[in-house]
């Protein structure tokens, strides 16, 4: 597919809206786009609403076809805002068009102005761009200069204003009088690297992997992929020093000492403040020390405590006391009897006695535990079986005071609900007897389920199981009550 502009093609067209035109054939001493474009290349087109105003400049591309096409692939300019036409019912022109914003034109100061790439097929003032190896110096004024290729030499000065990049390959500094500046920052030559630090006194970043040296190897080595540092200072009174702000930190001198928080060495190792040493300490630590004639017994002295497996300090008098133990005395004679040892310890339990007979009650107590948990209960009688609670009397709970309440109005529907609830024998099944329930008789009850559709408000979980529901029966009290209300009135109003 090609790009493809020629002269005095036109023809016409009858399509509708804004996309892909049908061509209808070549006007009167015209051709049509297929002959004078060429099938699937693109050309400049404008389409011209034939006595309308309507007018479309764009970029398509051509198919011989039955109809033959022309695509509308990107729109220049038109009477729609640049924007496609939405052309209606008609007949339009069709023909190929240079468009002035695509044209090169030579302005009043003979220049061209081009904002894209441009190719060539020939040469540029008899010097083919594309072959050319020549070299381009400082000299070179004729126009048989050009850029180099590959394996090319630029002799003189190359001025770069934007990003320069090497792809694949190096970029070689091979003599002594030829270097490479960046802004006066760095310099590069055939001889070494220069950085100008009172420019840019950031210094150098590296790679983790890389390295850096310094004058020779065993002078100063940096080196990232073997953790290496080297540093050799010449004379007694050189030294390097790690500062944090204006306080010294670490301190190795050329005389062989070494200081930590100190800049005043009287040592080969001199440390101010307080060490912790996890390992052991080997060798002669003695007899630098000021020799002591005159001892007392609370002068002080280093001493291993074995059961603490630290070093403590003692006072001369406490190691004295603390000798070795000496042997073993003699045996003594026998002494006289002692006095009777204590009694001896209580003998096996032995079996049960019968049981008791029943003793008077207690008094009234009450169980302050937050949670209590008991098998049974009974209140005033025996306890019942499992789970149960018996009581001689009323059992009071919760509360009905109205002062305790805020009343949200009466159950509404309630006769309806409670139509909505049966009320039922049964027996228990074997899913309740799994869960410790074992009452053979017929029992009556209602439906958690039902209750729960229409007052949910009185069904809870289970007592033995979350996953199973229960009823409050007492809490359908309330729902009876406006049930029997709403019957007596249905019953006045007959």
């Amino acid at each position: 597919m090609a790009f493809v502009v020629n002269d005095r093609v036109k023809e016409t067209t009858t399509s509708t809206g804004t996309g892909t035109i049908n061509l209808a054939g070549a006007e009167t001493g015209f051709e049509t786009f297929v002959a004078g474009i060429g099938n699937t290349n693109t050309t400049y087109y404008c389409i011209q609403a034939q006595g309308g105003s309507a007018f479309e400049i764009g970029v398509g591309t051509v198919t011989d076809a039955s109809p033959d096409t022309l695509s509308r692939t990107a729109i220049i300019s038109s009477s729609n805002s640049d924007a496609a036409v939405n052309f209606g019912a008609g007949t339009k022109d069709v023909f190929c068009t240079l468009p002035a914003s695509k044209a090169v034109i030579e302005d009043n100061s003979t220049n061209a102005n081009i904002t894209g790439n441009l190719t060539l097929g020939g040469t540029v003032d008899g010097v083919d761009v594309a072959a050319r190896d020549l070299v381009l110096t400082s000299t070179a004024t004729t126009a048989t200069a050009a850029l180099p290729k590959a394996g090319g030499t630029i002799t003189g000065d190359l001025v770069v204003n934007d990003d320069f990049t090497v792809d694949t390959d190096t970029l070689l500094v091979t003599s002594s009088s030829d270097s490479v500046e960046i802004n006066g920052y760095l310099t590069v030559n055939g001889t070494g690297v220069d950085i100008n630090t009172t420019v840019y006194p950031n210094g150098i970043s590296m790679a983790d992997s890389a390295a850096i040296t310094l004058g020779t190897a065993s002078t100063f080595q940096l080196s990232g992929g073997a953790d290496i540092l080297n540093l050799q200072v010449a004379a007694t009174d050189d030294r390097f020093v790690i500062k944090q702000s204006t306080n010294e930190l670490f301190r190795v001198q050329g005389d062989g000492k070494v200081g930590i928080g100190t800049s005043s060495l009287s040592e080969k190792f001199h440390l101010t403040g307080n060490a912790v040493i996890s390992g052991t300490v080997a060798g002669d630590v003695v007899s630098a020390h000021t020799a002591e004639t005159t001892i007392a017994s609370d002068d002080v002295i280093a001493v291993y405590d074995t059961s603490a497996s630290a070093i403590r300090k003692a006072t001369i008098a406490n190691a004295a006391l603390a000798g070795p133990t000496g042997p073993t005395g003699p045996a003594g004679g026998n002494g006289p009897a002692g006095p009777t040892g204590p009694a001896g310890g209580t003998g096996p339990t032995g079996p049960t006695g019968p049981t008791g007979p029943t003793g008077p009650t207690g008094p009234s107590g009450t169980i302050t535990n937050t949670s209590y948990q008991m098998t049974a209960l009974g209140v005033g009688t025996g306890a019942g079986s499992t789970g149960q609670i018996r009581a001689t009397n009323n059992i009071t709970a919760y509360y009905s005071d109205s002062r305790l309440k805020d009343f949200e109005g009466p159950i509404d529907s309630a006769l309806e609900k409670v139509k909505a609830l049966t009320g039922y024998y049964f027996k228990e099944n074997d899913l309740a007897r799994s869960f410790g329930y074992d009452n053979e008789k017929r029992q009556v009850g209602v439906s958690a389920q039902e209750v729960e559709s229409v007052l949910p408000e009185v069904v809870t979980e289970a007592p033995f199981n979350a996953d199973y529901k229960s009823v409050w029966y007492e809490k359908l009290v309330p729902l009876l009550i406006e049930a029997i209300k709403e019957l007596d009135d249905k019953k006045k109003d007959k």
